[in-house]
């Protein structure tokens, strides 16, 4: 796919998209109920990508092709979760989800609040 680049710009520019790279995983979780209705829960893991690839390739008129190299890289993925049991099949959860390592991935972490419905 190719798309126009800051069209404002005097010179020409193009960008490209594609990506291709292998990523095994490995990941463990431990989750508890601690009395009827709440619920814990952590995980995390180890990521490791072969050959990877930005998927951009920028081309400017009068500069050329540039594209980044990223190669090989592992990084761990992390999380937890504190769930509410609000009703039977009904669960509300805050969790925290992250990751550490090189960039581009990074070290990461967010958050948020979610609803679970069971029947």
């Amino acid at each position: 796919m190719k798309c126009s680049v800051l069209p404002g710009l005097p010179r020409p520019n193009a960008i490209v998209f594609a990506v291709s790279n292998a990523k095994p995983e490995i990941h463990a979780q431990w989750t508890h109920l601690f009395g009827s209705s709440v619920e814990a829960n952590i995980n995390g893991g180890w990521v490791q990508s072969f050959g990877t690839r930005s998927g951009i390739v920028a081309s400017v008129t009068g500069d050329g092709t540039i594209v980044p190299t990223i190669g090989n890289q592992g990084w761990f993925e992390y999380g937890g979760r504190l769930g509410f049991r609000i009703t039977k099949g009904w669960v509300t959860d805050l969790f925290l989800n992250g990751t550490a390592g090189p960039q581009p991935v990074g070290n990461t972490l967010h958050g948020g609040v979610g609803l679970r419905i069971a029947y």
